[in-house]
């Protein structure tokens, strides 16, 4: 049971990681477009360049951003998510309880995960609704 307890705990953590990294995604896509359509307005563009530059920092320690085929693991240092994931081999190696350091190492990673996740919420909540303000203020064109 604390076996099964512990692998749902990484499951969930994880999960979380790839809401959280959705999220920044959509939110990058937005953010790109309008810098796209304000390309006129340096303070937009400022503003929206700083922000990408605060989400691609965020996505760079949860997940490894860009394409994936040439890394094969060996030359990019391992991301939260993926460093959680390693854990579920372990964990489940044996039918017994798990370790005190499968513990430890889940809480360690754990818990960087949910500062990365508090971060973005701060970006979210602070840097989105000033970029959003920066927008409205410039009074662009819906349709252009």
């Amino acid at each position: 049971r604390e076996q099964q307890a512990l692998l749902f705990r990484i499951r969930d953590k994880i999960s979380d990681a790839h809401r959280a990294i959705l999220r920044l995604r959509e939110v990058r896509e937005q953010v790109t477009g309008w810098r796209t359509r304000a390309a006129s307005h340096a303070e937009i563009v400022a503003a929206a360049d700083a922000l990408l530059q605060k989400l691609a920092a965020i996505e760079d320690v949860l997940y490894l951003p860009g394409d994936h085929k040439m890394t094969y693991g060996l030359i990019v240092r391992s991301r939260l998510n993926q460093a959680l994931a390693t854990v579920i081999p372990i964990v489940g190696s044996a039918d017994a309880r798990p370790t005190q350091q499968a513990y430890a190492i889940v809480d360690f990673y754990s818990g960087q995960i949910d500062a990365e996740i508090g971060k973005l919420n701060q970006v979210l909540a602070a840097d989105v609704a000033a970029f959003n303000a920066l927008v409205r203020a410039a009074d662009l064109p819906a349709v252009v």
